[in-house]
């Protein structure tokens, strides 16, 4: 009856400290100044990409299909992505052509791409191609390369389109890669028409209409390249990396552990409180954080009896029985009178508890519990 007992208490004292957690979720300024934590970041070079490029390079990576399919169910939405206002409408408006072409597993697996930004260096591959074939010197930021010329004209592109057998492929060849994005309709052999720019813009729909229609017919070799436009975002945030700071003096001092050093003479004693509720601060019966608090000037002498005890409360003593009758009732006074101070001094208590249970056995017993 009285184990039964000390399990119902036992559980009444969780559910008051889930309470306390669920109301007093902010951790209090105390703890917050004792944390020494290191928090740090890993960022890529470049700034962050498109994630309907993203998601392209993703269903690249799956099948040539998925690709083209993409790009014209990107190019036939009602609201092209350029004017939508918000990350989030986009987001929403990729992820819904990619529900249209992928089973609800391959899409968890995009999403989770996605987060991780895991093809955003193949989108900076294709921007730095770009580069690197002039895209600077073009005053547009969607154009066509094809006949030795850089066409940023809708209706000029088509005057060369019509003309094309003016044009031999041999005298206008342009270096194209494996990786490159090839329409499946196609003819290698064919006048090679390489389309620089962003998905989800209304001049890349309009050339992109263009071209595909005469790839159609095999009268062109039809590529699809990215241009970023530079929109001033912060660099891309990486994920995935773990990253160790270690810190090592290489300064050797010698010095005495049993007497704390005393900076700036009692004012420093008495500027930090002690915590009353740490378990390491209750040893055989004794508060010494409550005795230090109450006499600030003696702080060392009983630093030094409390590891006295501590050192020799470390081997376990046999009980008699009267004192295990009870020991349920005491741990969970305990936790009860850490929920009183606060914050998570409850949950700090409980823990060193049932984890340091043997340890403790001697302190509890010790305590009389009136409840």
């Amino acid at each position: 009856m009285m184990k039964a007992t000390g399990v119902y208490i036992l559980f009444a004292v969780l559910v008051l400290v889930a309470d306390s957690l669920a109301s007093n979720p902010d951790p209090p300024k105390s703890a917050e100044k004792k944390s020494k934590s290191v928090t740090t970041s890993v960022s890529a070079k470049w700034e962050a990409t498109p994630l309907v490029l993203e998601l392209a390079e993703y269903l690249s990576g799956e099948s040539s299909d998925l690709f083209w399919s993409f790009l014209d169910g990107v190019n036939s939405l009602k609201v092209s992505l350029e004017n939508l206002e918000t990350d989030k409408q986009k987001y929403d408006a990729c992820i819904g052509v990619a529900t249209t072409l992928l089973a609800p597993a391959q899409l968890r697996m995009a999403k989770l791409a996605l987060s991780m930004h895991v093809t955003s260096p193949a989108v900076r591959m294709f921007d730095q191609i770009a580069v690197q074939n002039g895209v600077k010197d073009v005053k547009c930021d969607t154009f066509v390369a094809i006949a030795s010329r850089k066409v940023c004209d809708d209706e000029v592109l088509r005057d060369i389109l019509k003309t094309y057998d003016q044009y031999k492929p041999e005298d206008h060849q342009l270096e194209t890669y494996l990786l490159d994005h090839t329409h499946p309709s196609s003819d290698n052999k064919s006048l090679t028409a390489i389309l620089y720019g962003e998905l989800g813009t209304v001049d890349f729909k309009t050339k992109h209409t263009i071209l595909a229609a005469y790839a159609d017919k095999g009268i062109i070799n039809y590529v699809v390249r990215w241009n970023v436009k530079p929109r001033g975002r912060p660099k891309l945030r990486l994920s995935g990396y773990g990253v160790e700071l270690q810190l090592k003096s290489t300064e050797y001092k010698s010095q005495d552990d049993s007497t704390p050093k005393e900076e700036g003479g009692e004012a420093a004693e008495t500027s930090e409180e002690e915590d009353e509720n740490d378990p390491q601060n209750q040893i055989d019966g004794f508060n010494f954080g409550r005795l230090k608090n109450l006499f600030p000037a003696l702080r060392t002498p009983l630093e030094r009896f409390r590891r006295h005890l501590s050192e020799s409360s470390e081997e376990l003593s046999p009980l008699k029985v009267w004192q295990m009758q009870a020991l349920s009732m005491q741990a969970a006074a305990a936790v009860a009178d850490a929920h009183d101070a606060g914050g998570d001094e409850a949950l700090k208590v409980l823990t060193s508890i049932a984890q340091n249970f043997p340890m403790q056995v001697g302190i509890r017993a010790s305590l009389h519990c009136f409840c």
